[in-house]
């Protein structure tokens, strides 16, 4: 594998950190797969209900060389992650939800020239975070929480937390991000923004699956007075701009040989096609493949348990 051949190859001195989430689609990946369990706390993964091709990218497996990490960052759509670590050491960072995104991020204290990488995250900026924390006249108040990971454990990071690793040694893992029924309010309220087509069949599914599920997510929906609307590029385009759209180039083509005629034609033929397109991409919103984005229960802290590594298996960005 090329990724292997990196991490023993590379002499970076901040390395690549590589994600696979195609590993799954060759021989070797779906042995791997086969040989590990999802652990018992993680196996309520609502998004399955959606299918595979629907779903954003969820499953990882992880090669870190020495030195390589994520910055700190919190998983899209509200996700809870578990991460089991195969080989090497991995350090890590967490800060609670509550933490102000300035502080954590360390802003004020970066200095000129420093860049954005783990390694300076890591060896600069959060020793200057601590330093700061303990000049704080009631003592620190970020909650940071620190944890050395070793082959075989896994961590879990629950939804909206901070997080920041280090790859303290060449590293292999597997990480998985999911939506369970703990933090199934703060995941539907990001979806339902961020990816709008597969909210509306995750809540056909969960109809289906899980009636009282897609209840909770009506009633979040009143409460926040919101409701799903679909609607085409130019519509949304023309309404912003406060006018009607404007007949294509067809119809204006058309108009300058025949300016009484085409003028019908055109405005007849520019009202039909909006309400045709409109139509179809209300009617087609549901089935529409759209690009995949990228992909942390809401937890009062993060566990740390022990998982034997030959059942181990998988977090965005860690």
């Amino acid at each position: 594998m090329c990724a292997l051949r990196y991490l023993v190859e590379n002499r970076d001195d901040s390395p690549l950190y590589i994600f696979d989430s195609s590993f799954d689609e060759d021989g070797v990946g779906q042995r791997m797969l086969s040989s590990f369990d999802v652990p018992f706390y993680f196996r309520d993964d609502l998004f399955a209900l959606v299918g595979e091709k629907r779903r954003p990218p969820y499953r990882w497996f992880l090669v870190g060389p020495e030195r390589s990490g994520s910055n700190l960052h919190i998983d899209p759509l509200a996700t809870s992650a578990w991460n089991t670590l195969l080989t090497g050491v991995k350090r890590w960072v967490l800060f609670p939800p509550s933490a102000p995104r300035k502080e954590v991020k360390g802003e004020a204290l970066r200095r000129p020239g420093e860049d954005f990488e783990a390694v300076t995250y890591f060896s600069r900026i959060l020793p200057r975070i601590k330093e700061d924390e303990m000049r704080k006249p009631g003592g620190p108040t970020l909650g940071m929480r620190e944890v050395m990971q070793y082959p075989g454990e896994t961590i879990f990071v629950p939804g909206g937390w901070w997080h920041a690793v280090l790859n303290l040694e060449d590293t292999m893992a597997v990480t998985q991000n999911f939506a369970s029924r703990v933090n199934f309010h703060e995941v539907w309220r990001k979806t339902r923004l961020a990816r709008k087509h597969m909210a509306r069949r995750w809540m056909q599914q969960l109809d289906v699956q899980f009636p009282f599920l897609g209840q909770e997510a009506r009633a979040i929906d009143r409460a926040d007075g919101f409701e799903f609307v679909f609607r085409n590029k130019k519509a949304k385009r023309a309404e912003k701009a406060g006018r009607t759209r404007r007949p294509d180039s067809s119809s204006s083509s058309s108009s300058s040989s025949s300016s009484s005629s085409s003028s019908s034609e055109s405005s007849s033929s520019s009202s039909s096609s909006s309400s045709s397109e409109s139509d179809s991409d209300a009617g087609m919103a549901a089935a529409r493949k759209r690009k995949p984005l990228p992909v942390a229960a809401n937890g009062n802290g993060a566990a740390h348990a022990k998982v034997p590594a030959a059942n181990g298996a998988m977090e965005l960005g860690d």
